[in-house]
């Protein structure tokens, strides 16, 4: 939503029933069955914002579990403390100051790339104004299979009307590494 207050999203995949399930706040947005299995993994580091999304971003979490509209809700308001099963990483995003979102989960912490801090008018988050980004590296080391169960789940703030990418895993352009297959194999998720 661009509505220039802070929403939540779990954007969560059952890899048995095969559906991507998008949901913002409490309201399960959409629930899209897939004919083909996904497929997150590569060895490509995680890249959070970039050169189009403008907005604020903390609380980011990766799970390795389907998350149901129900769990989202009472996730949601939850604080974690890095140690609840499937978690994979969770970065609360609160450090207020530096060049790092640290990772509670995994130590796997997140490095600022020209990101600012906002922490008016209450609590904390990064900032993006579409040239900035996060980078999680080493991120072959968190495998996430096509055969698993995956979610992603943060807070964000935009009032953003343009299409945009979120979250990837390459900057999407030919400074990303071609892979063996001939492709780049990139993955995102795009604000339209």
């Amino acid at each position: 939503t661009n509505d220039n207050d802070f929403n939540y999203y779990a954007l969560s995949y059952d890899a048995t029933a095969k559906k991507l399930t998008i949901i913002e706040n409490s309201v399960e947005l959409i629930s899209i069955p897939l004919v083909n299995s996904i497929n997150f993994t590569n060895e490509n580091p995680i890249v959070i914002g970039g050169n189009t999304f403008k907005g604020n971003l903390h609380d980011l979490r990766f799970w390795r579990k389907y998350i149901t509209r129900e769990t989202a809700v009472i996730n949601m308001n939850t604080v974690f403390n890095g140690n609840e099963l499937g978690l994979l990483g969770y970065w609360p995003m609160n450090e207020g100051n530096g060049i790092v979102a640290n990772d509670l989960a995994r130590f796997k912490h997140l490095v600022l790339n020209g990101t600012n801090w906002d922490i008016f008018p209450k609590g904390t988050a990064y900032t993006f104004d579409g040239t900035n980004y996060l980078k999680l590296d080493n991120t072959a080391k968190v495998n996430i299979s096509k055969d698993m169960d995956a979610t992603v789940t943060f807070w964000m703030k935009t009032n953003q009307t343009s299409a945009a990418t979120l979250l990837s895993n390459g900057n999407g352009d030919d400074t990303d590494v071609l892979e063996s297959n001939g492709f780049r194999n990139k993955w995102a998720f795009n604000l339209t």
